[in-house]
């Protein structure tokens, strides 16, 4: 019924931003061990060759996310 669909929409955005924060936590933890043993981030100089790559990979994943536009607006609120 529309509560139990209320409740689990809710509960998956909960999981997904504890998802996110995992994520982020992970990260944070492998680039300063990688930077400890003598690891350096080298900066994207042109970002366009790499996004045009993920963009095949989002069309495949679009219809499972809400529709390219969707993941569109996601890539351009970052």
């Amino acid at each position: 019924d529309d509560e139990e669909k209320a409740v689990f929409s809710e509960a998956a955005v909960e999981g997904a931003r504890h998802f996110d924060e995992l994520i982020i936590e992970d990260e944070t933890v492998a680039i300063e061990e990688a930077r400890k043993a003598g690891g350096k981030i080298v900066p994207i100089e042109n970002r366009r060759p790499w996004e045009d790559a993920a963009r095949k990979v989002w069309q495949i994943f679009a219809p499972q996310l809400g529709g390219i536009e969707r993941v569109n607006a996601i890539h351009d609120a970052g």
